[in-house]
């Protein structure tokens, strides 16, 4: 399972803030990631099972520095096909006219 993190404004929306343990104020870095296929198994030995290694750099700034933090996840293409198409189409919702009245009102 493939967890997005948001960082978003927690002082702005604290109604959010609790959600899931989810840390708001982590930032992005970098991201690595490779395919692992496994190709045969003693009981079948035609059958191919890719999945996506990953890893999600993520730090958070604090008044002495900087904390690093890496998040291993693993996923298969269908999830990630899944995740690519609702991040694409919180993008869109994101540009919508709806969204940014929103956003004009709560500012």
């Amino acid at each position: 399972m493939v967890f997005l993190c948001i960082t978003s404004s927690c002082l702005r929306y604290p109604c959010i803030a609790g959600l899931g343990g989810i840390d708001f104020a982590r930032r992005y870095q970098h991201l690595e990631w490779r395919l692992d296929v496994e190709i045969a198994r003693r009981t079948v030995a035609q059958d191919a099972t890719p999945t996506f290694m990953l890893r999600l750099d993520t730090s958070q700034s604090s008044a002495v520095g900087s904390e690093p933090r890496s998040s291993h996840m693993s996923a298969d293409y269908a999830s990630l096909k899944h995740l690519q198409a609702q991040l694409e189409a919180a993008v869109r919702e994101e540009q919508s006219v709806h969204a940014r009245r929103f956003q004009r009102y709560i500012q």
